[in-house]
């Protein structure tokens, strides 16, 4: 049972580290606005794993490539306390990477790039509006990016960044208490070789969610 928001962030080579400086320091001010749980201050480079940039492996079907920031800028929030963190920035990247022996093209440009992910809807929560505030406020600060001049890719399980719907994102959020014990259930099953009776309604979901890919898949 989860409903997590995935991003993707984008600025032109034309921002310089002022300029970045700027953006992400608004950004956090508007966290901070929101009465978030916890808001770090702005980062510089580097927290190894948390500013890494994924792009598909040239080597290996549906396999990723970690690249390193050769630069960047972050800042952390809590969205509640209990509740998972989001991280958010801008980072530069090499042109050229080492993977498996050989030297290829990262892909990335000489602009500034982020991803990041967080799930909004912590299992023990059944309270919608608490939710709502916290996965809300997450949209916003993505939303204020763009505001910035900052490009956001997002794709939302709760469907709230395209439609910014209450009523839909409530939906979601029932949808996916209703489904907790069926996920449980299939998850167990599929530990014990069983076939679930029926398949379960699947979301994005920060602790199963590697597995769950290839459940469905089986399941299909």
């Amino acid at each position: 049972m989860a409903i997590s928001v995935y991003y993707e962030l984008a600025a032109p080579e034309s921002f310089k580290d002022p300029d970045v400086v700027r953006v992400l320091e608004a950004t956090r001010k508007r966290a901070i606005s929101q009465h978030f749980g916890v808001v770090s201050a702005l980062n510089r480079q580097v927290a190894e794993g948390r500013l890494t940039f994924c792009i598909p492996s040239p080597f290996q079907t549906g396999g990723v490539i970690k690249v390193l920031p050769t630069t960047g800028f972050w800042f952390n929030v809590q969205l509640a306390h209990s509740s998972d963190s989001a991280s958010v920035g801008l980072c530069r990247f090499p042109t050229m990477i080492r993977a498996a022996g050989r030297e290829i093209q990262s892909g990335l440009g000489t602009g500034w790039h982020f991803q990041g992910s967080c799930r909004t809807q912590n299992p023990s929560q059944r309270n919608f509006d608490e939710f709502r505030k916290r996965h809300a406020g997450l949209v916003d600060l993505l939303a204020t990016l763009q505001g910035h001049g900052v490009e956001a890719d997002v794709e939302d399980d709760g469907d709230f960044w395209t439609a910014r719907d209450a009523g839909v994102l409530e939906e979601k959020f029932r949808g996916e208490l209703e489904a907790g014990p069926l996920l449980d259930e299939a998850f167990a099953n599929a530990l014990v070789g069983r076939a679930p009776e029926r398949r379960p309604t699947l979301f994005a979901s920060a602790l199963r969610g590697q597995f769950l890919a290839q459940f469905t898949k089986r399941a299909k």
